[in-house]
């Protein structure tokens, strides 16, 4: 097999121009229709580097560049036979794959677009900031008595008053920096092929690593690929307190390591890359942390991750957590996590804190109380842009059993989501946690969440959120809380289980599984659709029915809401049969009852 240093300029198609391409772009790669190319790397879906001979009276250059794939064939393919094709060429900047109609065959297409797009919402935020004034007064219902507040300080956020410090010469941006609109996919298989004969020396390795990118977040993708695919953390040695530090010669020898080693490894592919990098210490939330506990100085608590800079921002990466995490205080399972690859300050402070408060890298500092006193979030927590509309901190203190409060999404509002949860209460008891969507919206212009339980007697337990994706499979914790209750127990009513539903809808009442015989009951749904298609596949007809269904009470429409996508439907209902009701729903009338939840009447 040839060397890596020649396989790199090795073609990977031979490529014949379908049309001119003529670009101002420095950058860039122009031809004539005929030209034939060798194509040496592929940026993205719509852009390939390649090469051109040039054949002069004396002698014989190439021009190098990118150029849009849409205007040549591929004329040879395969030229590369093994798995070093894999190996792109480099590149002026990580650029997002975006999606190319053509118009008209007959015409010179345009170049794909360099520019980078973010998702909006199907809501506009104007519409949404409009609405929010006029609606968030709904927020009345929720009984505030129930939430303890110690003094005016516990409910402040403190990270409410931080942003990310930049450096105001270098960050020109219009908005801090966003891994998610950059597409690494090429720079992780490379980093993934390398063989395990070039990984044996740190010179080597950084070589092989980073020396085909020209951009320092390719190089810096591939190192921290590479450490979190093939370096295992040494659980052993922490558990037992056996936590030398390791030289990376010896990390890449035995191929474990201690945070330490993980940390000493970045920096050293870093510096042999020509990479500035450097080592943060700390105390962390990521090692077997219960809620609402004191974090120890201790070894097991101490923490160390790495920061670099880029463009003006601080960025910060912890290969530790990027390969795995700690399950059962006992084990750490080996998973690949991109959150902790170039981590924006504001988000890891809720993980990490860092022992010199300069390397906070936020405008205002938090102090270390105010970081212990911080909820324990997950990152679904920040993709979704949750936000507590009255803060809580880590614990929440209620006085009469009932535990309510609200969340408001700003993030990702096209996604269908659903929230829902647990309270873990002592002698191993499980209680359900309901959450309704509302149907309107939060100071900030987003949706809301109310979210409510209730405790069986006096204690503590632990309030567990999940969400879960819009085709419900995927569930992932959002956020633990500690609950306390000073309250008795008296007024705990047990809550219904919602049944998982083809569509998007909020049970607004009545959510006590049990009823009262005889008397008069208000029920209450809200279905949601974003688009008219998501509106014609609702079902047509809901309704309470008794278990021998000979009793059904059909919903009507309270409010039809095309504007803000959703349409309230209720029914009065006298609970004159004693047992088990379904609330359900058909989609037509020869259909058969789906069930959403039940009742039981006594």
């Amino acid at each position: 097999m040839e060397n890596w240093e020649n396989l790199l300029w090795k073609p990977i198609y031979i490529a014949k121009a379908l049309i001119d391409y003529d670009s101002s772009h420095h950058m860039d790669l122009n031809f004539k229709a005929g030209d034939i190319i060798e194509v040496l790397g592929i940026e993205n879906d719509d852009w390939w580097n390649g090469s051109i001979e040039c054949i002069g009276k004396n002698e014989t250059t190439f021009k190098f560049g990118s150029f849009p794939k849409i205007y040549v064939e591929i004329i040879q393919d395969n030229v590369i036979s093994d798995s070093h094709n894999l190996i792109p060429s480099k590149i002026k900047s990580p650029i997002k794959s975006s999606s190319l109609n053509l118009k008209s065959p007959n015409l010179p297409p345009s170049p794909p677009s360099r520019s980078l797009s973010l998702p909006t919402s199907t809501l506009s935020s104007a519409k949404r900031l409009s609405n929010a004034s006029a609606t968030y007064s709904r927020q009345s219902t929720i009984d505030n008595y129930c939430i303890i507040n110690k003094n005016e300080n516990d409910s402040f956020d403190p990270i409410s008053k931080c942003t990310p410090i930049v450096d105001s010469v270098e960050f020109n941006q219009k908005q801090h920096f966003d891994i998610s609109i950059y597409d690494f996919s090429t720079v992780d298989e490379y980093a993934l092929s390398i063989p395990d004969s070039k990984t044996t020396r740190l010179s080597q390795l950084s070589t092989y690593l980073t020396s085909v990118w020209d951009h320092p977040l390719y190089k810096l993708r591939a190192i921290f690929i590479w450490i979190t695919e093939f370096i295992s953390f040494d659980i052993e040695a922490y558990l037992t307190g056996r936590y030398h530090p390791k030289s990376s010669k010896e990390t890449l020898k035995t191929r474990m390591a201690n945070n330490a080693s993980f940390v000493e490894l970045f920096n050293d592919l870093c510096e042999e890359s020509g990479i500035s990098s450097w080592t943060i210490k700390g105390i962390s939330k990521t090692y077997n942390y219960e809620v609402g506990t004191p974090i120890m100085g201790s070894y097991q608590n101490t923490h160390l991750w790495n920061g670099v800079y880029h463009e003006g921002e601080y960025l910060l990466i912890d290969c530790t957590c990027g390969s795995g995490y700690f399950q059962n205080k006992k084990q750490f399972i080996k998973k690949f996590d991109e959150f902790y690859f170039l981590t924006s300050p504001l988000h890891l402070i809720y993980f990490h804190f860092p022992d010199n408060s300069e390397h906070q890298y936020l405008s205002s500092f938090i102090n270390k109380q105010e970081f212990i006193s911080l909820p324990l979030i997950k990152q679904s927590y920040l993709k979704y842009g949750f936000k507590f509309l009255k803060w809580v901190g880590n614990e929440i203190e209620i006085n009469q059993d009932i535990l309510i409060f609200e969340l408001e999404q700003n993030n990702n509002l096209e996604e269908n989501i659903r929230l829902c949860g647990k309270l873990e209460w002592k002698n191993n008891k499980e209680f359900e946690i309901f959450a309704q969507r509302m149907n309107y919206f939060g100071p900030n212009g987003g949706r809301i969440f109310k979210i409510q339980s209730s405790c069986p007697n006096r204690g503590e337990g632990k309030l567990i959120m999940n969400i879960l994706s819009e085709n419900n499979e995927n569930l992932s914790i959002v956020i633990i809380l500690k609950v306390k209750n000073t309250g008795t127990g008296s007024k705990h009513v047990p809550l219904v289980t919602l049944y998982s539903t083809p569509f998007q809808f909020s049970l607004i009442k009545p959510i006590n599984s049990i009823l009262g015989y005889t008397k008069k009951v208000n029920f209450q749904i809200i279905l949601f659709y974003h688009n008219n298609q998501e509106l014609s596949n609702l079902p047509s007809e809901f309704l309470i029915c008794n278990s021998n269904f000979d009793k059904q009470k059909y919903f009507e429409i309270i409010e039809d809401n095309n504007e803000q996508g959703y349409i309230m439907l209720g029914i009065d209902v006298i609970m004159n049969y004693k047992g088990i009701w379904y609330l359900a729903f058909k989609y037509n009338e020869n259909d058969t009852l789906n069930f959403i939840t039940k009742y039981e009447v006594k």
